[in-house]
């Protein structure tokens, strides 16, 4: 079965509470064409330390620079470097429920 290729962004801004159980959330899907894209929006926290560890199952991890008035930038921004037929956005301290993709 061939399937479609998933991208998801995330954007994080000061979740060091929540960043790895979303990132996990995404990760245990087991989905075979993911592509998962993490943009940290200059979290003054522990957050981008959080994804750092996770760089290498990612397929892009920045964290941009400065202040912006609202968290859509930051999504753009991701999905402006997505590749997929289907594309999805997952909030900082959200996750997804197991087999979520398969749906």
């Amino acid at each position: 079965m061939q399937y479609p290729r998933i991208s998801i962004v995330t954007q994080c801004f000061n979740r060091e509470k929540y960043i790895a159980e979303t990132i996990e959330s995404v990760l245990s899907q087991g989905y075979p064409n993911l592509e998962y894209i993490v943009i940290d929006d200059n979290s003054s926290d522990k957050s981008w330390e959080i994804i750092q560890r996770y760089k290498d199952k990612l397929t892009n991890i920045e964290r941009l620079p400065g202040m912006r008035s609202s968290p859509i930038e930051a999504y753009n921004y991701g999905l402006s470097k997505t590749t997929g037929e289907i594309m999805a956005t997952l909030n900082d301290k959200n996750k997804y429920m197991p087999k979520s993709l398969f749906a």
